[in-house]
């Protein structure tokens, strides 16, 4: 019997490379690697809970053009010089340009000029929409909504939806869905054939029965309009109107916490669970001068600059954001935040993957005291408690 800590039993480099030759022929791999002659463990026994991810800045003063540029390249429609939307995609640069600024999660900025609309179309893929610049509409199933900036946009899986501009300035905004998982796991799909539900290729978008439906209503469990349907499903299609939220979150400073500042989670109005299956949304103020402790948890994270200026301290780096500005924050990294101003508060929206991560009951978050003892949640089904 060979003894394995005789270091004369291990293979020489060529031999190894033979033998690894072989099994790849066959379509295996090793389960252990090699560091300097010895074996370490395999590359998916990490002792820390991350992934390829980088934390990046996009800064919507370089942004902002280069979106723009799209609009003499492409239009909105179907045929030869028109496509479906008119995107730019945001990659990370950890994940060797795929289409993913996460693991988790696609992102991209849509771009359509006034009096432009967009042919419906539907996905199982959810997607979330920020709102940067202009005004404009959204309809899903037979239902419309006009949003401004900041406000936010949630459409779910596999409803037909289409946008447009209704104004005489150009309409931006951010979509992020959760492409790549879906993708992955095998369950993406994608239908642009709306005139197979209209009966005519000249018909691109779906009508509605009701605008602006009241999202107060629906809010209420406990009332109900008398005599009037309830259209809206928070699962497929829901509306945050930034104007709303930011008094809430001024008038919750007593909600405040030591890590994130005056948070709220966006949720779905039905069940006051998370917006999407995958995805968590909210939305966040700084009061002046607010520096917040850090903490790191288990989802990957994408922040959005609404209104202010701030910083966002990921390990060693800081990244100084405004408005319009995208961060992305990965998985087990120790962040912190910061307003930038003394005198007025600045405030985020942010998506992660939180839901999910809930779901397989594997969030933890670890927060650094102000003594510097570090709490930890251990694993657990709920996030941010």
């Amino acid at each position: 019997m060979v003894k394995v800590e005789d270091d004369k039993v291990f293979a020489n480099n060529e031999s190894r490379l033979k033998f690894h030759q072989k099994l790849r022929s066959h379509n295996l791999a090793e389960g252990y690697s090699y560091d300097e002659e010895k074996l370490k463990p395999r590359p998916y026994w990490p002792t820390e809970p991350k992934n390829n991810v980088l934390p990046y800045h996009w800064k919507w003063e370089v942004l902002g053009e280069i979106i723009k540029e799209s609009g003499e390249l492409v239009g909105l429609g179907h045929g030869k010089i028109n496509y479906d939307r008119r995107v730019i995609a945001l990659t990370n640069p950890g994940l060797e340009n795929q289409y993913a600024i996460t693991t988790s999660f696609f992102a991209d900025f849509q771009y359509i000029r006034p009096g432009e609309g967009t042919p419906s179309h539907r996905h199982t893929p959810c997607a979330v929409r920020f709102i940067f610049e202009g005004k404009g509409w959204t309809t899903v199933g037979n239902e419309n909504v006009d949003f401004e900036a900041g406000d936010i946009i949630f459409t779910g899986q596999f409803a037909w939806h289409n946008h447009g501009n209704k104004s005489n300035a150009d309409l931006l905004f951010l979509d992020v869905l959760d492409i790549p998982l879906l993708q992955y796991l095998g369950v993406s799909k994608w239908e642009f054939d709306y005139w197979s539900v209209s009966g005519s290729k000249d018909v691109l978008a779906a009508p509605y029965d009701v605008k602006n439906y009241d999202d107060k209503i629906v809010r209420r469990s406990d009332l109900r309009v008398c005599g009037e349907k309830q259209v809206r499903q928070s699962e497929y299609f829901n509306h945050l109107r930034f104007k709303e939220v930011r008094e809430i979150l001024m008038n919750s400073l007593d909600k405040k916490n030591p890590y994130d500042g005056v948070m709220l989670e966006f949720t779905n109005s039905e069940n006051q669970g998370a917006i999407g299956p995958t995805m968590a949304v909210f939305t966040q103020m700084l009061p002046p001068n607010e520096k917040t402790l850090e903490h790191r948890h288990t989802t990957q994270t994408i922040y959005v600059g609404v209104e202010g200026h701030g910083k966002i301290y990921v390990d060693d780096k800081v990244y100084e954001w405004g408005p319009h500005d995208v961060i992305v924050v990965p998985s087990w990294m120790w962040h912190k935040h910061e307003n930038s101003s003394a005198t007025e508060p600045c405030f985020l929206h942010s998506i992660s993957d939180a839901s999910l991560i809930s779901k397989i009951n594997l969030f933890r978050e670890q927060r650094k005291l102000p003594n510097g003892e570090v709490e930890d949640t251990m694993w657990t089904n709920k996030y941010f408690e």
